[in-house]
């Protein structure tokens, strides 16, 4: 009887994973019916374990205790080594690391060589999650060859998928993907759902260590899936969101990486408390890659006296380096760093190498280097940029991004100002060619973060330089690249095309039920944002999964063909540097650079101005005179100090950056009336695009529920006699891209709808609902010029490096030259006339930006109408004078 018992128990032992609750009341069940202290023994491991997985640990524990207990009392080595093991992993996770070693300790003391492998392999994770990581890799190294000697291909698949982890952390990609892939082997041939899962998840993580976003994303939806299909799959899915963190922070994906982060922590709070301070710590680095720097280095602090309470030392390490980060990053533009920082941070990178971080290390090193420069320590600098820029040749690209600019850091300190710069652009080079493997417009977008640092050095050196045009080649180095780079469209895509249309589908139905008044209730027409949410996130999946992106941009903007293109324009590209903003204005003779003033001082202009529209577009008393003083303040700032070649010029590009965008331009004084581009970057504008041919072909599209959009849409028809026109149900979605395809011109008057928490879900209203960014990607063929008389059309998220994303954006991205648009909500009786005016002018032979400067300075247009609409693009260069449009 006893036998035949514990022969279940070590059957349901092994099935914890698939079905724990199932498991945890047949355990008791056996427990329950026989009086044997072996019975006892091993039936309290496996329910410990079972417990373990529903998050139950302290009862865990306590199963765990009885199973040591029983073992001890009876003479069991075996049961008691394996309870005492799986103990200190569970005391681990709450928070008691002495208790822990202590009883990892006992384990091995106690156990026989049979189970000698499963709790050295025990051991190796308890010096695992406590962050030793080279004593780790050595456990498991030696669980292995015991195990090996037993055959138990399971426990070996289990210690190779955690000896994995360490080697992804260590830069050893190929070896650790092999470890996962033995060990999902074995999870298939023996039937181990829940061991596949972590495999997938493992690859994941490994993938994204080789800097692998659409795989490592890929690879973590696959493992989602397979934990969803386990019985109790929640601590895992936490585990899960927690590891692909670090992924979506190399991506650029910043917020999602925040919520992923505060999702993990609250789910794990009070379960897993060595997984939940791990989680604490993405959160800081998260908010730290926000901007958010006080909310940052709070979480840090928090992070690393929790792990010094797990006596994890190196994780702890690693969370104050992330708190100095937020400290010197604050205060970056005030001045130096405390002399203290440099020991601290040394102190830091010597404990992660000690302990088999060398990745982590090397990030620690060039950021030492930078805080000895700041504070006068060449010596210093040198020593720690030298063993960093030793790993510019291998590794992601983000590391070897790194490394080149702790070798231009280096050079710089050894007095190699030329050394420095051409270190740079290898840097540079290195994000190029990154972006180039990505086909997502998300992704290449925020690629330039890997960049962000090189560029901002480059900027300083131009300006210490003294040389104008070095300074515009550095300004529009890393700035709005992913446009530049050739659009790839995804491939033909049912199950795309399906979510999109399915998503359109359930946006209809939400918007109709609200409506109507039903609101968001249950079973009045609304679904509820479970499947929208759930369809969006399987849109953004197989889009970030798409294959790779064009070739790399060419690299640096050649200053003499862009005065070549501008011919009698003038372009004025803006910089910020060190808190302040630079101006390099550009003509046929030259260029010149003219230091204009603090940046906040024009982001609080800033905002003072669009108060000021929106008050004008209320129709409230004294709006008037607030609009023109907050107009001439702007203007003052941005614009006067430019001097006199401005004036005169008989038309101007403006390159915007950071708080710049989104700015009306043409309602500053000295832009008024004037034929205004605004442009992503001088080399996207000076770039060669597609002539307009004599006899364009033309789209016109009105949305529903725009007032006066079937009138505009309408009256233009008459001036583009032939005009493909789609009116009311007729302006599908399917409908409206085959007609963009099919067109050179097209005018959308809809609604739009500007998604700041995901900017590629940006719209426009069509009959049959939202038409998304991923939408127009899906194009095979663009119009030359898109106009969008649709409430925010033109506004757009801009990312590091003046990367930007939404409508506007993306169809410059896929080849459109010039998006004519506005920058915030217009009402019907002013735009209308204004379109009017604008197409009048496009068919007399006007450029879209001079069609839209005419339009404007027409008496009696409205001024907030006027000042909203911003022509956005390349439009210019390659255009032959007079030549018309329509």
């Amino acid at each position: 009887m006893p036998t035949a018992v514990l022969d279940e128990i070590r059957d349901l032992t092994e099935r914890r994973h698939r079905d724990p609750a199932t498991v945890l009341r047949r355990v008791e069940e056996l427990m329950a019916g026989v009086d044997d202290p072996r019975v006892d023994a091993e039936g309290s491991l496996a329910a410990g374990l079972a417990l373990q997985e529903v998050g139950r640990i302290p009862e865990a524990v306590e199963s765990f205790r009885r199973c040591v207990a029983a073992s001890a009392g009876c003479g069991l080595p075996g049961p008691e080594a394996l309870g005492r093991a799986q103990l200190a992993v569970a005391l681990l996770n709450l928070g008691d690391g002495a208790a822990a070693n202590e009883e990892i300790a006992r384990a091995r003391a106690v156990a026989p060589a049979r189970q000698r492998g499963a709790v050295e392999m025990l051991f190796g994770l308890v010096l695992h999650r406590t962050g030793r990581l080279d004593a780790a890799l050595a456990a498991y190294g030696r669980a292995l060859e015991w195990l090996a000697g037993g055959g138990d291909d399971v426990a070996m698949g289990r210690a190779r998928l955690n000896r994995g982890i360490i080697l992804a952390y260590q830069g050893a990609l190929r070896d650790a993907l092999e470890d996962f892939a033995f060990a999902e082997r074995v999870a298939r041939a023996r039937d181990l759902p829940s061991m596949a899962a972590m495999a997938a998840h493992n690859v994941a993580f490994a993938r994204g260590r080789r800097g692998d976003i659409p795989g490592a994303l890929a690879a973590y939806a696959r493992a989602e899936q397979a934990y969803q299909a386990l019985e109790t799959p929640h601590r895992f899915l936490a585990v899960l969101q927690a590891d692909r963190c670090p992924v979506l922070l190399v991506g650029g994906l910043v917020r999602e990486a925040r919520r992923d982060a505060e999702a993990a922590l609250a789910a794990l709070a009070g379960v897993d408390q060595v997984h939940g301070t791990e989680c604490r710590l993405l959160l800081a680095r998260a908010l730290l890659a926000e901007g958010r720097y006080e909310q940052a280095a709070e979480q840090a602090s928090a992070a690393a006296a929790s792990f010094l309470a797990l006596d994890r030392g190196p994780w702890a390490a690693q969370a104050g380096y992330v708190g100095i980060q937020a400290d010197v990053l604050r205060l970056q533009d005030e001045g130096a760093p405390s002399p203290d920082l440099l020991a601290r941070c040394q102190q830091i990178a010597a404990e992660l190498e000690l302990q088999g971080w060398p990745v982590e290390a090397l990030h620690v090193r060039t950021f030492v280097g930078r805080v000895a420069l700041a504070l006068g320590r060449p010596g210093v600098a040198a020593a720690e940029l030298t063993a960093a820029a030793a790993a510019r040749r291998s590794g992601p690209a983000d590391q070897r991004a790194q490394a080149w600019h702790a070798a231009a850091l280096l050079r710089l300190a050894q007095g190699d100002v030329a050394g420095s710069k051409r270190a740079l652009l290898r840097g540079v080079a290195v994000v190029d060619a990154y972006r180039a493997t990505l086909g997502a417009t998300e992704l290449r977008a925020n690629a330039a973060s890997h960049g962000a640092e090189l560029a901002r050095l480059g900027v300083q050196l131009a300006l210490a330089g003294g040389r104008p045009s070095e300074l515009l080649r550095w300004a529009d180095r890393c700035r709005a690249s992913a446009l530049r780079t050739v659009a790839v469209r995804p491939p033909a895509d049912e199950r795309l095309a399906a979510d999109l249309a399915r998503l359109r589908q359930l946006r209809t139905a939400r918007r109709e039920a609200s409506l109507s008044g039903a609101g968001g209730a249950e079973g009045a027409g609304d679904p509820g944002p479970g499947p929208v949410e759930a369809i969006e996130e399987a849109v953004r999946a197989r889009a970030r999964a798409a294959g790779h992106g064009g070739p790399a941009p060419p690299r640096g903007l050649d200053v003499q063909a862009l005065r070549q293109a501008l011919g009698d324009r003038v372009l004025i590209e803006y910089v910020v540097c060190e808190g302040r903003i630079h101006a390099v204005t550009v003509t046929g003779r030259g260029a010149r650079h003219v230091a204009l003033g603090p940046a906040a001082a024009v982001a609080e202009e800033k905002q003072h101005l669009m108060f000021a529209l929106r008050r004008l577009l209320l129709g409230r008393p004294g709006a008037d005179d607030l609009f023109r003083i907050a107009a001439t303040r702007l203007d003052d700032l941005l614009v006067a100090p430019v001097g006199g070649a401005v004036e005169r010029a008989p038309a101007l590009v403006v390159v915007p950056t950071g708080l710049l965008h989104g700015v009306p331009w043409s309602c500053l004084p000295r832009l008024a009336g004037r034929d205004t581009t605004i442009a992503p970057s001088a080399a996207l504008w000076a770039s060669p695009v597609r002539p307009v041919p004599p006899c364009p072909r033309v789209a016109l599209v009105a949305g529903p529920g725009l007032p006066g959009a079937e009138a505009e849409v309408a009256a233009l028809a008459r001036l583009f006699p032939g005009a493909d026109a789609l009116f009311g149900e007729g302006a599908t979605a399917a409908r409206v891209l085959a007609a963009m395809e099919r067109a050179d011109l097209v005018h959308v008057a809809a609604h739009g709808h500007f998604r700041a928490d995901s900017p590629q879900f940006s719209s426009l209203l069509l009959a049959d609902g939202p038409l998304t960014v991923y939408d127009f990607e899906r194009i095979r063929r663009v119009p030359l010029v898109a106009v969008l008389s649709a409430c925010d059309a033109a506004v757009a998220d801009v990312r590091a490096g003046d990367e930007l994303l939404g409508s506007a954006a993306a169809l410059l991205g896929l080849g459109v030259r010039s998006v004519v648009a506005p920058v915030f909500s217009v009402p019907d009786d002013a735009t209308t006339p204004l379109m009017i005016a604008f197409h009048e002018g496009l068919v007399t032979g006007l450029s879209p930006s001079a069609a839209l400067a005419r339009a404007c300075a027409r008496p009696g247009r409205a001024t907030a109408a006027a000042a909203a609409f911003l022509c956005v693009g390349l439009d210019g260069p390659s255009r032959s004078p007079g030549q018309p449009v329509a």
